[in-house]
């Protein structure tokens, strides 16, 4: 019994005297987690900081940005009221030349642009008879290809599709064509018109 009794009595004295100890130690952990919670709040709000600044400067170049564009936009609506083009005034500035000669000399221009649109026709009709050729022995080919069995169904269809695809354009090029010949055509009338009368 005098053993149990000297053995709580020990226990006793230990935690008597170790609970300051766990007690100091506490604070110590409150201490240290007081100043890692503080040093937290001021990294936070370092950052807070940053990104204020960082958002402050980039509202700066934008604002600056729409600034310099809507200057651009004032300078150039100023430019275009303070501009006062002639337009299409062909008799305006015609030099040293007189109303007749002026004349003759734009009917002269006239003539010469409906005769390079004229061989521009001619040369997309050319270019237009060679495709047509091109695509009739190609069709040709086709069939003799289809008939000797070179070539599978699946290849065959391909290849019609391509012709196809091609026919078509050289309709959508030959509608092109026709109406670029009646434009010129009538701008050729009009010429006419506008010269024989200039003799009369």
């Amino acid at each position: 019994m005098k053993t149990i009794k000297l053995l709580f009595s020990v226990i006793f004295l230990l935690t008597l005297l170790g609970s300051p100890q766990i007690y100091a130690q506490g604070k110590g952990k409150e201490k240290k987690l007081e100043k890692s919670q503080q040093k937290k709040s001021e990294e936070v709000k370092q950052k807070g900081k940053e990104a204020k600044e960082k958002a402050e400067k980039e509202s700066n170049k934008i604002k600056k940005e729409h600034k310099q564009k809507g200057e651009k936009v004032e300078k150039e609506i100023k430019a275009k009221k303070e501009f006062k083009g002639d337009g299409n005034a062909y008799g305006r500035n015609k030099g040293d030349l007189s109303g007749k000669e002026f004349g003759k000399l734009r009917s002269q221009e006239a003539l010469e642009k409906i005769e390079e649109k004229q061989e521009n026709i001619n040369i997309s009709e050319k270019t237009l008879n060679e495709g047509r050729e091109r695509v009739k022995k190609a069709k040709e080919r086709l069939e003799k290809q289809k008939k000797a069995k070179e070539i599978t169904d699946e290849e065959a269809r391909e290849k019609e599709d391509k012709v196809g695809k091609a026919e078509k354009k050289l309709d959508e090029l030959e509608e092109k064509i026709k109406k670029q010949k009646e434009k010129t055509k009538k701008e050729k009338k009009v010429l006419k018109d506008i010269t024989v009368k200039d003799e009369d």
